[in-house]
């Protein structure tokens, strides 16, 4: 990589908003022109078509912080400076990254154009060089994804329980659900679920081991539309029970114009390294 004398300056004096790089990244690939054969069409962030949604759709507001996203390299300055931790992105060189395509049991549940975005970034990771292959997951891990509602429902209804007993009747219908459901949940069934969550922990860092970072899907899709949900967290709730770093990787859309996410995931421990190797799949979109 070659540094860039003027970039921080550039990036205070352009008329449109722009990214600040510290450094132009020569290796990989050079153009974001790129066709593939894909069931669902997906585009490099720039190229994106123009899309209008209603005031009220989330759509919308996702759009306009899209247009002026910060890199992953700017994220991770902005999270060093946060919590005073050494997060800033260091440069990887691609050809000696073990990183595991990681579809999960629910794949099918993914749509189309999530698949293809998953499968795009891995072929990009595998063409600049990378040691890309699938990983198959775990039965622990298959578990632990569904010992997630568990968990949170019971903690929640009792974290919850005096706003339950005053406001009850002025929550969303979602929320009183939800807390409702978290009631009913035994002490004995939480115990069973954080054993298996603890197993679940325990599989994640084996599968790790095996591998740099994984390739996985942030969503099962673009946001959906309304603002009556923020959408199916079944790719990333695993990650939030077993504790390792996540980090979104930004530049695909749909033919909505909406952002499709894929997800990179770290060993516990080294939200650095996720970042790093985020940052670097990022360069190659």
């Amino acid at each position: 990589m070659e540094p860039t004398s003027d970039a921080w300056e550039s990036a205070f004096t352009a008329e449109q908003p722009s990214l600040v790089r510290p450094y132009t990244l020569t290796a990989g690939r050079t153009t974001t022109e790129i066709e593939l054969p894909m069931e669902a069409p997906i585009y490099p962030l720039a190229a994106a078509p123009a899309s209008y949604w209603p005031g009220n759709d989330v759509r919308g507001e996702i759009l306009k912080l899209g247009s002026t996203r910060p890199s992953v390299a700017e994220v991770a300055v902005f999270a060093a400076g946060l919590t005073g931790r050494p997060l800033e992105t260091e440069r990887l060189e691609a050809r000696k990254l073990r990183l595991g395509l990681y579809r999960t049991r629910d794949w099918d549940q993914a749509t189309p154009e999530m698949q293809a975005a998953v499968q795009h970034v891995a072929t990009l990771a595998d063409e600049a060089g990378a040691d890309v292959f699938e990983l198959e997951e775990p039965d622990a891990l298959a578990a632990g994804r569904e010992a997630h509602a568990p968990i949170q429902d019971y903690e929640a209804a009792r974290a919850l329980a005096g706003d339950m007993a005053l406001y009850l009747d002025r929550m969303s219908p979602k929320l009183r659900e939800t807390l409702l459901d978290g009631s009913r949940i035994t002490p004995e069934a939480y115990d069973d679920a954080r054993r298996i969550a603890r197993r679940a922990r325990l599989a994640a860092t084996a599968t790790l081991e095996k591998v740099d970072a994984i390739i996985t899907p942030s969503s099962i899709g673009a946001a959906p539309e309304g603002l009556d949900t923020t959408g199916v967290p079944l790719f990333n709730k695993l990650w939030s029970l077993t504790g390792n770093p996540c980090v979104n990787v930004p530049g695909l859309k749909n033919e909505a114009g909406l952002p499709l996410g894929v997800q990179i995931v770290a060993r516990f421990g080294r939200d650095r390294h996720a970042l790093s190797v985020a940052s670097l799949l990022e360069s190659l979109i």
